[in-house]
């Protein structure tokens, strides 16, 4: 999959894996930096971040055509609160092929669960796969709520790797991790 889009896979080593941890916790402390500078707080209405969402494919199929998001089709899932206990953030419905997120998440993950959910919709059906065309989305569009929470996102899955890899890596990463408690207590909370 990330071949047909031309860029080029190749194997990557321990200090690829810190490199891209640190590079992650600054992208995430500017992107909250830029966050806590607004005038207004954003809108975090999920009807605005899905609509938001479908911008943010809409500029990546300038890019990649094949990543165009045709017929958009995105719901807040009936069943959020039993979601809540599997720690599932949204899903594909199957039936109706329609994107179906986990509202009750904490508001700052919301855009990087609705462009991952996109993905699968336009079909990128492994998960691994939607992270990876979700964070291009997010990560790419002008709205900083999106590259926040991709990148928070997608630190979170480079922490989770270091960790298997000798602690103190993964601990030194940690001391350099955004603190925010608010949305870390939500995060932890939520899982």
């Amino acid at each position: 999959m990330v071949k047909e889009l031309g860029f080029d896979v190749q194997p990557y080593t321990k200090a690829d894996l810190y490199l891209l941890a640190d590079t992650l916790v600054r992208l995430t402390n500017r992107d909250r930096a830029e966050m806590d500078a607004l005038a207004a707080p954003p809108d975090t209405l999920p009807q605005r971040v899905f609509a938001e969402a479908a911008k943010a494919y809409a500029g990546l199929a300038q890019t990649w055509p094949t990543l165009k998001y045709a017929h958009p089709s995105i719901k807040k899932s009936m069943f959020r609160r039993y979601l809540n206990y599997l720690g599932v953030t949204g899903y594909l419905n199957p039936f109706t092929n329609e994107a179906q997120v986990n509202t009750t998440v904490p508001a700052f993950q919301t855009p990087f669960v609705t462009c991952h959910e996109i993905a699968h919709q336009i079909g990128f059906a492994p998960e691994q796969d939607a992270n990876f065309i979700g964070y291009l989305a997010a990560s790419r569009y002008s709205d900083v709520r999106f590259r926040y929470a991709a990148n928070f996102e997608m630190l979170l899955y480079t922490i989770r790797r270091l960790a298997r890899r000798p602690a103190a890596v993964a601990h030194r990463v940690e001391q350099d991790a955004p603190r925010h408690p608010g949305r870390c207590a939500a995060h932890h909370g939520f899982l």
